[in-house]
């Protein structure tokens, strides 16, 4: 199962400057003549509520990638080039370079600014575009600055409180030294984080200590999207309750290069209004895999208890319990609505074309007590799965055909539906069978480009049936595709635009 949790505030800071860029659709990180780093946030709560319900069942399984398409990767040119940026100063795109991810402090506000330059508006209202306020390189937020040097304070004793714009690296505050107010000028360092941290925290990364990096990333040719790991991350904010967002900046060294040309890598906001929002993909990696209905000997089988209310899965209170036969065996839960128990028949125990009982107890529902459930299934013997002899023939062919969308269909952004595949044996109607090794995938298409949405992932199989989730509420308003691929054999089957509707936004908030 795959989510994607979008951002929701980003902003670029720049060394020595008050600038705020947080309405920005690109975030823009810089090294050379200046330096810039990107602050990132999301919400892990979201996350957080999926493992609370018992959809991510076990965190281990849970991987978390931070992805943000570079503005390069969109572009149809392939070589480098230049850009003018700031009305004078050519830059360039950035190659061979490494990013790094870092935990924020503090919390902070994404600011109202959109420009660095006083003249985007050519008109008396220039100052729309610009906005000198936090978050900046000092402030975090309009009373919270990102670190003060404590070292530096320097006595003054004239003058009232006072922060001083036009030199934003001090600000002033009163102290009392007995009976005598003097007023203290406390340096402010900015950026977050000093040049020495950011080395040493990159040092301990390295070794595999503990350090604010959450992660870093090659890139050759400096047009690559960004994907890191942030699962660690996630957990630890979930466990700790604190979630103040992510700094994006160059490997420490490249901070402290000087170059002839302003070096830069670039990526798409929360705020853009092109489809590559970037988002944290939520992979869950335990997909439905229900072996009654083929309950084999020689190999490892799972089965089942599926548990709803109203068709809506629902999650049991802890403690569910699974006994075959007088044996009990450890119960897991898969995700929200389903538990399974993982068996490897002993010939002792099972014999071929033999009925057997699994029982489900010390089942409840928020405290009420529900009746022992009991299902069955038939054991099959190996030669179901294997075969051996002359004959070197693979399998039927299969056609997929899917319900549950209809194809070309509209729907409204938030619509969650389960879509049905019926792998039917070629040149029939009616006969059908459940596939293990089918896998689908959502993209859009950008002229002759296919660009993946959500990347290959297994098709689930249940008892009667193969199906997909398909949740609207990660997906931006566009056209979308499905495809269906087969592993079966020595062969490898794709089934191009199987499904195609559209994701229509049911936004009436103005300002969201």
């Amino acid at each position: 199962m795959v989510r994607h949790i979008f951002l929701d505030k980003t902003n670029t800071i720049t060394k020595g400057s008050l600038w705020n860029t947080g309405l920005n659709p690109i975030l823009e990180i810089n090294y050379g003549k200046e330096l810039s780093r990107g602050l990132i946030h999301f919400d892990v709560n979201e996350i957080g509520a999926l493992i609370a319900d018992g959809t991510y069942s076990d965190p281990s399984k849970l991987k978390c990638t931070l992805k943000m398409t570079n503005c390069a990767s969109v572009d149809g040119l392939p070589y480098d080039k230049e850009i003018h940026h700031r009305a004078s100063e050519p830059v360039e795109r950035a190659t061979s370079f490494d990013l790094v991810l870092y935990k924020l402090p503090q919390e902070f506000d994404a600011g109202k600014g959109f420009d660095y330059a006083y003249d985007f508006w050519l008109n008396k209202n220039h100052s729309r575009a610009y906005v000198d306020m936090p978050s900046n390189w000092y402030y975090a937020q309009s009373v919270k600055w990102w670190k003060v040097d404590n070292d530096k304070i320097i006595p003054d004793d004239n003058g009232k409180i006072n922060i001083d714009a036009s030199h934003p690296m001090y600000f002033y505050e009163y102290i009392q030294s007995g009976d005598t107010e003097i007023r203290m000028r406390v340096d402010i360092e900015g950026g977050v984080y000093s040049h020495e941290e950011l080395v040493e925290a990159c040092k301990k990364y390295e070794a595999g200590e503990d350090s604010i990096v959450v992660g870093m990333q090659h890139f050759d040719f400096g047009a690559e999207n960004l994907e890191i790991d942030v699962t660690k991350y996630v957990l630890d904010c979930l466990e700790s309750g604190k979630n103040y967002g992510l700094m994006l900046a160059f490997i420490p060294h490249l901070e402290r290069t000087k170059t002839t040309k302003q070096q830069y890598v670039s990526f798409f906001t929360d705020l853009t209004n092109t489809f590559f929002h970037p988002y944290v993909e939520c992979k869950y990696c335990d997909p439905i895999a229900d072996d009654r209905a083929n309950f084999c000997l020689g190999r490892k089988n799972r089965l089942y208890l599926y548990v709803g209310i109203d068709g809506t899965p629902t999650s049991l209170d802890e403690g569910v319990k699974c006994t075959i036969d007088g044996k009990e065996y450890e119960v897991k839960q898969g995700g929200k609505g389903y538990y399974y128990v993982e068996i490897t028949p002993d010939p002792c125990d099972f014999e071929a074309e033999t009925i057997h009982y699994d029982i489900w107890s010390n089942l409840s529902l928020n405290g009420e007590p529900i009746s022992d459930i009991e299902q069955e299934f038939v054991v099959n013997d190996m030669h179901n799965f294997l075969s051996v002899g002359s004959n070197s023939a693979g399998p039927d062919r299969t056609v997929p055909q899917v319900s549950g969308i209809d194809d070309a269909e509209e729907l409204t952004r938030g619509e969650i539906r389960e879509v049905v595949v019926d792998f039917r044996k070629e040149f029939s109607t009616n006969r059908k069978e459940l596939l293990d090794n089918a896998e689908w995938r959502l993209y859009i298409k950008d002229a002759n480009r296919d660009l993946d949405v959500i990347e290959y992932q297994p098709v689930e199989r249940a008892f009667l049936n193969n199906f997909f989730i398909i949740n609207t509420e990660d997906l931006i308003p566009n056209d979308y595709y499905v495809d269906i691929r087969t592993m079966r054999g020595r062969e490898t089957r794709y089934y191009k635009k199987v499904l195609r509707f559209r994701v229509v936004s049911n936004v009436t908030n103005r300002y969201q």
